[in-house]
């Protein structure tokens, strides 16, 4: 058990983030009240950030998951790989196959892989 510093209410330790002294509830509306406060400071960070993650990666990325044989491709390779964890994916190992500064180049590369053999995401009922 641990104690919030901003509502005072003793709470079990999976309400608190790792590095937080308040509980999630707090935290997520402290994050809240700030955003609404200023929504366009939000936005143009969060726009700044992606632009500048984008061009430290060199433009798209398409990536290569050699456990799974599956190749994807995306705008942020950190994010992604986050998701495939989520989703159960083993990333350890995986390979940057190239940077394009096109999406339709790396989409090109991506297929390219796909009709080749490798997985990857089925577009197949998705228009």
């Amino acid at each position: 058990m641990k104690k919030c510093v901003k509502c005072n209410e003793e709470k079990d330790d999976s309400e608190f983030y790792k590095s937080r002294t308040g509980c999630k509830s707090c935290v997520i509306s402290y994050q809240r009240e700030r955003y609404l406060k200023n929504p366009e400071r939000f936005k143009s960070y969060q726009k700044n950030r992606r632009k500048e993650i984008f061009e430290q990666q060199g433009g798209f990325v398409v990536y290569y998951l050699p456990e799974h044989h599956y190749v994807g491709m995306t705008r942020n390779l950190t994010r992604r790989l986050n998701d495939h964890i989520k989703d159960g994916k083993i990333t350890d190992g995986h390979e940057v196959v190239g940077s394009f500064k096109t999406a339709v180049e790396a989409h090109y590369v991506e297929t390219s892989l796909h009709v080749r053999g490798y997985e990857g995401y089925n577009y197949k009922g998705n228009y």
